[in-house]
């Protein structure tokens, strides 16, 4: 390939590159997916009951959900919780 040619097409990647971001840019400002079933402050109360020695059973039953998402919560809460920690 020439010198012209190569400058030719880094061009019409730099074009394709920014026609991508944009797209990229307009999905996410849709405000698309799955809205969350309960706020910050509602998971924040399942994790301290959970604490407080609340089964995650009966946690699950007072908010009328899963078990398995209470328990993916407190996994979540206690990944996030370690990592934060400095040893």
């Amino acid at each position: 390939m020439t010198k012209s040619e190569l400058e030719n097409r880094a061009f019409e990647l730099e074009k394709l590159l920014e026609q991508k971001e944009k797209e990229i840019q307009r999905l996410k400002n849709r405000g698309a997916g799955r809205t969350p079933k309960f706020s910050d402050r509602e998971r924040d109360n399942m994790i301290a009951e959970y604490q407080t020695g609340k089964s995650i059973r009966k946690i699950a039953e007072q908010n009328k959900c899963s078990a398995g998402y209470v328990h993916k919560l407190i996994s979540e809460h206690r990944r996030f919780t370690e990592t934060q920690i400095p040893h």
